[in-house]
Order: C-alpha cells, then structure tokens, then sequence
C-alpha cells in the first residue's frame, strides 16, 4: 500500500510538473510573439525633449520613401556618366539650388539641364563613391528630403582632378528632384 502511494504521488507530480512545463512554456511563446504595444512604439514620441537651441527648419522627421532615395542615386549615375538629358528626367520643372561655393538659383528645367551640360561638359569623366544616403520627411511640413554624403573625382578637360567630400541634401516634389543644396569640401591629394 505505500508503495502504490508513493507511485500514485510520483505519477501526479511527474504529471503536474509536466502540465507545468507545458503551460509556461506556452505563456512564453505567446508573449514573444506578442506586437509591441502601442505605448511601447510610442514611448519616444511622449518624452517631452527640450532642444537647447532653436531650429529655423522646424517640423517631425521621419524616415522617407526608398524611392526617392532611388530617384537621387539613379540622378547621381546618369551625371556621374555624362547623361544629363537622362538625369533631366528626374529634375521638377524649376530647380533652386545652393552649390558648394555659396551659388544660389532657381532655374526653369530647360535652363537647369543647360547648365548642367554646361558643368559637366567641363569633364573627360568622374567618380563617386557613396558614404551614405537615406531618404527623410517632414511630416509637419510634408517635404520629402533625400540625404548623402558621397566623394567625387572630377577629371577635367584641361587634364586637372578635382576630389570633393560633398554632402547635399535634395528636396522632393512628386517623385522629382525640385532643389539641391550642397556643401562641398575639397580633398587634398
């Protein structure tokens, strides 16, 4: 008789242990495949942060569309290989632009794709690497901006090289580049 409660007791704790086991780890999986809350995703948005300066851009950021980041890379490639006409694609119908050395405009497009052969007619070829490029919106303001951070080569006509770090900032206009600005960096050889 005490052997057959000592293995009726064995049995049932083998068996709750079991249902046990079974039951956390059932708990486990359903709370690891759980979405993260919507306090949990937000939790950064409701931190009031105080900037210790003010920015004249204001507005929320957010990650952009990846393809506006195509549209500027593909901009990059056809310049990069002297296919301005193709890059004349992907320009708005006026593009404003800052260049490097402080040179501000708004050109119509005809007029942009003219000084854009204009410059690039300058070159027996060029080079760029990419460090990096990301897309980024305003969502207060609804522009769409393209970042990069690249390095250019320019080999010249006049048998010069020219090497700049360059990072320019694009603002988009349903799907086109509509301003460039820029800010470039010679790099001494």
């Amino acid at each position: 008789m005490c052997t057959d409660y000592l293995r009726n007791l064995k049995e049932t704790k083998t068996k709750h242990m079991k249902t046990t086991l079974a039951v956390l780890a059932l708990i486990s999986f359903i709370a690891c495949n759980q979405p993260a809350t919507e306090k949990a995703a937000t939790s950064t948005e409701d931190d009031a942060v105080t900037l210790p300066a003010k920015i004249m851009y204001e507005g929320k950021a957010a990650i952009g569309n990846m393809a506006n980041l195509a549209t500027v890379m593909h901009w990059n490639k056809f310049m990069i290989a002297g296919q301005v006409d193709s890059a004349g694609t992907l320009i708005a119908d006026t593009l404003t632009t800052t260049l490097g050395d402080g040179k501000s405009m708004t050109l119509v497009h005809d007029s942009a794709i003219a000084m854009l052969k204009q410059w690039r007619g300058t070159m027996d070829s060029a080079n760029q690497v990419y460090g990096a490029a990301f897309p980024v919106d305003n969502t207060t303001k609804g522009d769409e901006w393209v970042l990069q951070w690249t390095t250019e080569t320019y080999h010249l006509k006049t048998g010069k090289t020219e090497k700049y770090s360059l990072f320019e900032s694009y603002r988009m206009k349903d799907g086109k580049i509509r301003e460039i600005s820029q800010f470039a960096r010679p790099v001494v050889q």
